[in-house]
């Protein structure tokens, strides 16, 4: 039997979508034997001087493993600025210990990011992107963008959700009384779009169209969010949970009757679209970045522009008073889900990734 191939995920810890893909991927990888899958923290939730901590402690970990690290995968995930600076230090320390790098690139509104930085900050970026030995892409859309960049092989392997989780047969609106259930699931701050979501509550409740209530699910700004309901007068149709573990958010999912992500930056991925689709739920997302690769206009959802609350109110309202339609896109959304974005999908991917950068 051959060696045990050895991995190391490198990735933050904590709150948000990376830590969680990569736990789950090192799970499903774990499970597919001859691998010795590990996951390294690079940075942790709360205040500055822990992140420096955990950087540091990360330094030290990959020099007392530079032998089990030889001919290893170190695979790095990386988002835009502090996140690509912490992962350039542990970047050449594990090639240092004779590690072979893929750089996994998440971060939403990267391209928006490079262009803001110096002529000489882009071109250490570049220098540290050609380090690698591959490069991965969550979405196609941004590929042109990476090759202008950088010789490194480059490829887009979307995100997965295991769809295992997800095989409860949601309630239905037909079943309930009450106005349609629209979930925001995200940070809660302008870039998101979450106040153009808020609008859209608003003017879907002053005009004659179907009633919606909205439950946003998300740290940030919090107060501010409840502020701007209470003062326009959709309160009593707003609740703004704050953050909530994954597993609440799940049944956030599961008692919801569409999902909303207004986002007015450029996002890379948007992986509560995938966990909605599995679960069945209609989506409504604005066009950008990565969110089209996801959602199929009018087949598993709708798609309107950004910074769009008129349009918004506009999509929330078709699906609010169309029962049978938000179940045949959640039942479309979900067949999108288990042919492209299933966590074994983008695990195998990934191990075909490994296998072309150590030939075999």
């Amino acid at each position: 039997m051959s060696k045990a191939r050895r991995v190391v995920h490198i990735s933050p810890q904590g709150r948000g979508g990376i830590h969680q893909i990569v736990g789950e991927l090192a799970r499903v990888q774990r499970g597919l034997g001859a691998m010795d899958v590990r996951v390294l923290a690079s940075t942790r939730d709360g205040a500055h001087t822990g992140k420096v901590i955990t950087t540091a402690q990360a330094l030290v970990w990959i020099g007392r493993n530079r032998a089990w690290l030889r001919g290893a995968i170190a695979h790095l995930h990386v988002a835009r600025g502090p996140s690509f600076y912490r992962k350039a230090l542990l970047l050449q320390a594990t090639r240092r210990a004779g590690a072979r790098v893929v750089l996994h690139l998440h971060g939403t509104h990267t391209p928006e990011w490079y262009a803001s930085t110096s002529a000489p900050i882009q071109a250490w970026i570049r220098s540290q992107l050609a380090a690698a030995d591959a490069i991965v892409s969550v979405n196609e859309t941004w590929l042109p963008f990476y090759r202008d960049l950088t010789d490194t092989p480059l490829r887009c392997i979307h995100n997965g959700v295991d769809l295992l989780t997800f095989d409860q047969d949601r309630p239905r609106l037909s079943q309930q009384d009450g106005p349609a259930r629209v979930l925001y699931v995200g940070r809660i701050d302008d870039a998101k779009g979450s106040y153009h979501l808020l609008e859209a509550v608003r003017q879907l409740q002053q005009s004659d169209g179907p009633g919606v209530s909205l439950c946003m699910t998300g740290n940030g700004e919090i107060e501010r969010a409840r502020g701007w309901a209470r003062e326009r007068g959709i309160a009593d149709r707003v609740t703004v949970t704050g953050w909530l573990e994954h597993q609440a958010v799940r049944e956030q999912l599961q008692g919801a009757d569409l999902l909303v992500l207004p986002s007015v930056a450029s996002e890379s991925f948007g992986l509560v679209l995938i966990e909605a689709m599995a679960a069945r739920l209609p989506v409504v997302a604005t066009r950008v970045g990565g969110i089209p690769e996801i959602v199929e206009d009018t087949q598993t959802g709708l798609l309107v522009a950004p910074s769009d609350p008129a349009a918004l109110a506009q999509a929330i309202g078709r699906l609010a008073a169309e029962p049978q339609l938000r179940e045949r896109m959640g039942a479309q959304g979900r067949k999108r889900v288990e042919e492209r974005f299933d966590i074994r999908s983008m695990a195998k991917k990934t191990e075909t990734l490994y296998s072309q950068m150590l030939g075999r």
